[in-house]
Formats: structure tokens, C-alpha cells, sequence
């Protein structure tokens, strides 16, 4: 038996006896016991109590869909995304697609944005994609309503000013959730120090190989600029006003719950 596995099995005992001590029914010397050996196993693998309750909790995969003519304007967003929530994210790529739209050819790029991690986590990773790709949807239609939009006359203005207004909004998005994730880091090393955040994150790599076990490859996004700078400003501005707080009774990152 391998170190890992050793340690992974000590861990399920660990776990074991941790919810002895908490069961129903268990008498005082039972709880007792289970509390020794849970103590003993802690010394003898140098576990700590945030590891066994990390290893404890459910991790999940989900993928949110998409279906697009030349690329999906949440690819450049999803890192932040994942990094406020402390989930991993990768995309699968279905086979291309050729289709009439609007009279003409087109290729279309299905795929799936895939997050995994806790099942708080990762739920939160879903809502907060949900949430900025129907904001942005909604935003785009007032901005095309708008005179920055409706006074453009030029060949192929209009499309170059909404590329930019996404461009602009997705920017300002991964500034937010950037601000966010540091004040999420201060906040828990403030109450627990950086061993929960590092446990939680060295759990979360090892519960990806272990159920996933695919190698992710790092790719290069586009560094077009914003060609229409007043478009992309529009597009700043209305992502300020897209609120990313959880909803009132939605579930929370599991890290808070553990501190």
C-alpha cells in the first residue's frame, strides 16, 4: 500500500470516528473511545481536523452548456469565476457544427464549462456563470438601444461596438471578482491563518485526480483590444451594476462554513 493510500485510508477512519463521538444512542465510554483512536490516528498521519472534514464533504463535476458562433463570451471570465469559488473549471469541446443563420453559413462550437469542487462551491460557481452570462445577455439588449449603438452607420460598426461592449463588460467583471476573491482571503486568513485555505485547496487537487483524473491544459485567450473604447466603456459601467452577492438563502462557499 502506497503513502496516499495510507493516508486516505487513515482519513476514512479518521472520519469514522469523529461521528462516533457524535452519534446518537453512543454511550459516554463508546464516544470516549472513538475520540482516542480519532486522537491517535491525527498524531500517527499529522492530520489536522480541517482535513478530515474537508475529505469528509461531497465533491462534484457540473457543466453549464454553451452553443455559439465563434467563441463564447464567458471563456475569458470562467478562471476568475472559478477562483472566487474555489472550484476548478475546464472546457469540453463538442464537435463543430455547420448551420444556416440569417441566410448565410456559420460554425457553431458547442461545449460545456465544467466545475468541480464541493457541492457549495460548485453550486455557487453555477450561479454566479448563470447569473453574468443572462446579465450580459440583458445589458446588451439596452445597449442596442442605445444611441452610442443606434447612431453608428459604418460597415460592420455595430458588430465591432457590441463586441466591445462585451469585451468592456467581461473586463469589469474579472476585476470585481478578482476584489472579491482577496477580500475572501483576507477575511479567512484573519480568522484562521492560510492552513485551511491551502488544506482545502491540496483536498480539492487530490479528489480531482482521484474522480476526474484528466490533465488540463492552460490556453492562451484572445488580446484583441476594445476597437470602439466608448462601447467598451458601456459595457464597464453597466457590469457595475450586475449584483454578485449570493442570494439571501443560497448556499455559501464551504470554507466559510468551516471557519
Amino acid at each position: 500500500m502506497s503513502q496516499n493510500e495510507e493516508r486516505a485510508r487513515a482519513i476514512a477512519q479518521a472520519r469514522k470516528f469523529m461521528e462516533m463521538t457524535r452519534a446518537r444512542g453512543a454511550s459516554e465510554a463508546e464516544a470516549q473511545v472513538a475520540m482516542e483512536k480519532l486522537s491517535r490516528i491525527k498524531q500517527t498521519f499529522d492530520l489536522t481536523l480541517d482535513e478530515i472534514i474537508i475529505n469528509s464533504l461531497e465533491y462534484q463535476q457540473k457543466g453549464v452548456p454553451w452553443n455559439t458562433v465563434k467563441g463564447c463570451p464567458m471563456f475569458t471570465v470562467v478562471m476568475a469565476i472559478a477562483e472566487f469559488t474555489d472550484t476548478k473549471v475546464w472546457c469540453e469541446h463538442g464537435k463543430k457544427e455547420y448551420k444556416y443563420r440569417s441566410g448565410r453559413m456559420v460554425t457553431v462550437e458547442p461545449g460545456n464549462y465544467q466545475y468541480f469542487g464541493i457541492e457549495s462551491d460548485v453550486d455557487m460557481a453555477i450561479y454566479i456563470h448563470e447569473l453574468i452570462s443572462e446579465s450580459l445577455k440583458r445589458c446588451e439588449k439596452d445597449f442596442k438601444k442605445s444611441e452610442v449603438y443606434t447612431n453608428i452607420t459604418r460597415r460592420g460598426g455595430k458588430r465591432s461596438a457590441l463586441i466591445s461592449f462585451r469585451k468592456g463588460f467581461i473586463r469589469r467583471i474579472n476585476i470585481r471578482l478578482g476584489e472579491m476573491s482577496i477580500e475572501n482571503e483576507r477575511e479567512v486568513e484573519a480568522t484562521t491563518g492560510t492552513d485551511l485555505v491551502f488544506v482545502k485547496s491540496k483536498v480539492r487537487e487530490e479528489k480531482f485526480k482521484e474522480q476526474i483524473g484528466v490533465k488540463l491544459v492552460k490556453v492562451q485567450t484572445g488580446r484583441r483590444g476594445i476597437t470602439n473604447n466608448r462601447a467598451g466603456s458601456e459595457g464597464a459601467n453597466s457590469a457595475n451594476t450586475v449584483s454578485l452577492n449570493r442570494p439571501v438563502g443560497g448556499g455559501g462557499s464551504s470554507v466559510k462554513l468551516l471557519t
